[in-house]
């Protein structure tokens, strides 16, 4: 999954260009209600303004409050200048950053604007890597690292032709235990698949019915 493939277009995302005034920054800012926008001049990226930032820099200038707010471009105080992904990147590149700041530019080879990542973005990947949303059998395990594990565990389950809603694996760096979670459609022999997967060496750490 690349970054376009989960972003805000750039005709959905509201911006603000880089020779517009700190005022009218302000003024955009809380008549939307949101902490920051991206800054453009023309269509290429710039940085990225918020609230936060502008009020910042007005403690620090030696500019007068009015003179800041009316005259100063919004292009000389724009942070996160170098903070933006390709939209051709893998989604996962933009997880660091997210963990930072609330949302990442995404852009072109030429620096164009062509969408915005949000941290939501990622809260909603899990929830679908998870099958939140798909009624089913939660069962979440734990198994001793080893070879053809999950296999194993995939090739028992093929076999009884039971359809897979979600399967995610923790601790990949732990060389001796990983945690599995896995979400399968309501069956009737849940207790007999629960019987196997201890045979197969994995521990059962809680079934739920969502």
């Amino acid at each position: 999954m690349l970054a376009k493939h989960r972003m805000l277009q750039n005709h959905q995302v509201i911006t603000i260009q880089s020779s517009d005034t700190v005022e009218c920054a302000i003024n955009l800012l809380l008549e939307k209600q949101i902490d920051s926008v991206p800054v453009l001049s023309g269509n290429k990226y710039v940085g990225m303004i918020s609230q936060a930032e502008i009020f910042r820099r007005c403690f620090f200038s030696e500019l007068q409050k009015d003179e800041y707010i009316k005259n100063l471009k919004v292009g000389e105080i724009a942070t996160h200048q170098t903070i933006c992904v390709k939209s051709e990147e893998p989604f996962e590149d933009t997880m660091n950053s997210l963990k930072k700041y609330p949302s990442i530019a995404v852009v072109d080879d030429e620096r164009n604007f062509v969408g915005l990542v949000i941290r939501y973005d990622v809260i909603e990947i899990f929830q679908e890597v998870l099958g939140k949303d798909c009624r089913g059998i939660r069962i979440s395990m734990t198994s001793m690292e080893k070879e053809g594990q999950l296999a194993r565990l995939l090739d028992y389950l093929h076999h009884l032709k039971i359809n897979i809603i979600s399967l995610v694996t923790f601790d990949s760096k732990d060389h001796l235990l990983r945690r599995i979670v896995l979400k399968i459609d309501d069956n009737k022999n849940v207790d007999k698949i629960l019987r196997k997967f201890e045979e197969l060496g994995l521990r059962i750490v809680s079934v739920t019915n969502e």
